[in-house]
């Protein structure tokens, strides 16, 4: 009994194109602009364009000195209120009855002296040292 290879060859490959076949139209469903029947949508703006095609910015009016002098003084208002509204206590009716304490002057600002930056530099500069010398031995 003889087996024929072309036969079987022939069989395989004519498998082959009828799923390559199932495959193409299928991606021609997902892609109808890849079969021809529709032309794909232009991306972007088109490549020469008239002065009278390309909109123009929209511009912005300006505001007077006057307008901007009133808006600072509204501001200025508004601010000053503000302050005043937050620096001035809510008295609870409990809190009424007990003695007052002075006013606490405000604390003065913390800042750093030139030692202190200077230690501060000097471990930086160790850790980093430390790293470096870490991660070039790994």
């Amino acid at each position: 009994m003889a087996i024929d290879m072309n036969a079987f060859a022939r069989a395989g490959a004519a498998a082959r194109i009828a799923q390559l076949q199932q495959e193409i139209a299928t991606l021609h469903a997902a892609f109808p602009e890849l079969n021809g029947t529709a032309p794909p949508a232009p991306r972007g703006r088109a490549a020469k364009q008239t002065a009278a095609e390309i909109p123009l910015p929209r511009k912005r009016k300006g505001m007077s000195a006057a307008a901007k002098k009133a808006v600072g003084e509204r501001m200025r208002a508004y601010w000053a209120q503000r302050k005043g509204a937050a620096s001035t206590p809510v008295v609870e009716p409990a809190a009424a009855s007990a003695p007052e304490k002075p006013a606490a002057k405000p604390a003065a600002k913390r800042t750093l002296s030139a030692e202190g930056r200077a230690k501060i530099s000097a471990a930086a500069k160790k850790r980093w040292k430390a790293h470096r010398k870490a991660k070039k031995a790994a």
